[in-house]
């Protein structure tokens, strides 16, 4: 049995090689926004500060420690020397909970943190999975930070749609039944997702909203991509849902309002925006800069998918809107429209163009 904590220790100190820079901001998206609060790493270092000394400070006072194991971790002179030996002493004598993650291979099993508790799989690494399964277990390895630092109850600030899309259509929808909201933005998302029974009957609950959808061209899709003859197909699904949807509420005043409107770039974000309350953001990794929250930092494809809440939907939402505006402000042709709000869509769009939104930065992805 782990010996108790002390209760002057919380919050987490993260041990890692600063050649595995990107999983450490992997791992902090993933946590509670509370629980990232508490989250020190070298990074916090300020200019003028002792580092050294600094370090020290931090470890003195965490409750849980999280080692990010690779080979280059063991190998590092500092950490092998200094930071681990402290962060064992620790554990050994006052209670500091060791908690790890392999990385990527290594020789761990002769290290001296064989011994402790594995956040994963120590034999699959997290550098060796890829899309929806990474996430899993990056998510599971969030809350169980989470847990060690706040209790059972804390739950991890993101959860994810899994690979099968049918389940991230499912997820959007039935948040979407349960909330009833009055806008709902659509940016360069799946198009088999949209072209979904599922995710159409959703929106017939939501009378009297606004539905703002923003989809690739089709016919650029099918010339860039491989697969884009079944984009092809999916936009005509589309239409055809959007179809039936104003035929068969069409005696309804308070049907929903659809626009869809095509780009010819593709912007660094996907995202399904409900109202204030969700966010899914997708195909690329999304991140709030732990420094400068009000900043979204987007670097390349990485993630199937997040849906963030909450705390961490307040950070992200109003980029992630700003985004969707400045795509929308550079759209030319006219949108396809269906409900009794068409001209408040189209009015909306015509405010965007004449403000000069600044365009986001296009993908070649």
């Amino acid at each position: 049995m782990e010996p108790p904590v002390p209760q002057q220790r919380s919050g987490v100190f993260v041990s890692y090689s600063h050649n595995d820079d990107r999983w450490l901001d992997r791992l902090l998206l993933r946590l509670p926004l509370s629980v990232r609060k508490q989250t020190w790493t070298d990074k916090d270092i300020k200019a003028g500060d002792t580092w050294r000394e600094e370090i020290e400070r931090a470890l003195a006072r965490a409750r849980v420690a999280v080692l990010l194991v690779t080979q280059d971790f063991l190998e590092s002179k500092f950490i092998a020397s200094s930071e681990l030996p402290q962060i064992l002493e620790a554990a050994k004598i006052e209670g500091l909970r060791v908690l790890w993650v392999a990385i990527k291979s290594s020789g761990y099993s002769t290290s001296p943190i064989a011994k402790y508790q594995p956040l994963s799989d120590p034999e699959r690494p997290l550098a060796g999975l890829h899309g929806a399964e990474r996430e899993d277990v990056l998510l599971d390895i969030a809350a169980k930070v989470a847990e060690a630092v706040q209790g059972s109850s804390a739950q991890p600030a993101m959860s994810h749609f899994k690979a099968k899309r049918s389940l991230q259509t499912q997820d959007i929808s039935d948040y979407i039944q349960k909330h009833s909201p009055k806008r709902i933005d659509i940016l360069h998302f799946s198009m088999m997702a949209l072209s979904t029974d599922a995710f159409w009957e959703a929106f017939k609950g939501c009378r009297d909203a606004k539905i703002r959808i923003l989809l690739i061209d089709p016919e650029r899709a099918a010339r860039r991509y491989s697969h884009g003859e079944l984009n092809r197909d999916n936009v005509k699904r589309i239409a055809a849902q959007v179809e039936e949807l104003e035929t068969e509420q069409q005696a309804d005043p308070n049907r929903p309002t659809v626009g869809i409107w095509y780009y010819d770039h593709a912007p660094s974000v996907a995202a399904v925006i409900v109202d204030e309350g969700l966010i899914q953001l997708g195909w690329y990794f999304v991140r709030a800069d732990s420094a400068q929250p009000s900043q979204l930092k987007v670097s390349g494809h990485d993630c199937p998918g997040v849906l963030a809440l909450g705390d961490e939907a307040k950070i992200l939402l109003p980029k992630v809107r700003a985004h969707f505006d400045a795509v929308l402000a550079g759209i030319k042709r006219e949108p396809l429209l269906f409900g009794p709000q068409q001209n408040e869509l189209i009015t909306e769009w015509r405010e965007l163009q004449s403000r000069g939104v600044p365009q986001p930065a296009s993908t070649s992805s």
